[in-house]
């Protein structure tokens, strides 16, 4: 197939020559220099695979102190755990405390909250 540009980018060997992926090439840089950007980012701090084991950080926990819930919302004002439990409505003591300067909500709580 013959090549559609002479960027590097584009003609980068692990890149598909496609004539049909032209109309999408600023998204497809786009979104390999973030991967790129990324990549940098993790090299002398955490691992892929760190950033794979999230679900083990975040959402609801126990541990050897109780439930610990924590979740990522950097736009949110505002959180709160609902369940029957409360009504489904919002109260202190079902309320995340946040976020840190790193967008993250975190809230512990006694084994009595989860458990039956």
């Amino acid at each position: 197939m013959k090549k559609c540009s002479k960027d590097p980018f584009w003609s980068d060997p692990s890149w598909t020559n496609d004539p049909y992926l032209s109309p999408f090439k600023p998204i497809i840089r786009s979104r390999f220099e973030k991967a790129l950007a990324t990549a940098e980012k993790l090299k002398n701090k955490k691992s892929w695979v760190d950033m794979a084991n999230y679900h083990e950080i975040f959402g609801l926990h126990r541990d050897k102190k109780g439930w610990v819930f924590r979740e990522w919302a950097p736009n949110a004002t505002a959180m709160f755990i609902l369940t029957p439990a409360n009504n489904w409505e919002r109260s202190s003591d079902w309320e995340v405390k946040g976020p840190d300067p790193s967008g993250i909500f975190e809230a512990r709580f006694p084994d009595r909250f989860f458990l039956p």
